[in-house]
């Protein structure tokens, strides 16, 4: 669940360790990553992602959101 609004990424800016949905630059949304290090792993219970960790360079945006076990 989104819980703002899509923002472009700068990935030398902090990021809080939080959960958010990140689109690569070819459009893809991916939902609920995790940010570590200068990648993104992707947490989604539900929706198994056919990524493994996912570097910086390849995230356009992003957006927070809530985690799926949260609700």
């Amino acid at each position: 669940q989104p819980i703002a609004e899509w923002v472009d990424y700068q990935p030398a800016r902090a990021r809080d360790k939080e959960f958010y949905d990140i689109m690569l630059r070819d459009g893809e949304i991916v939902e609920c990553c995790y940010p570590n290090g200068i990648g993104w792993f992707p947490m989604h219970p539900d929706k198994p992602s056919k990524h493994g960790r996912l570097p910086d360079y390849r995230v356009l945006r992003i957006r927070r959101c809530k985690h799926p076990m949260d609700d």
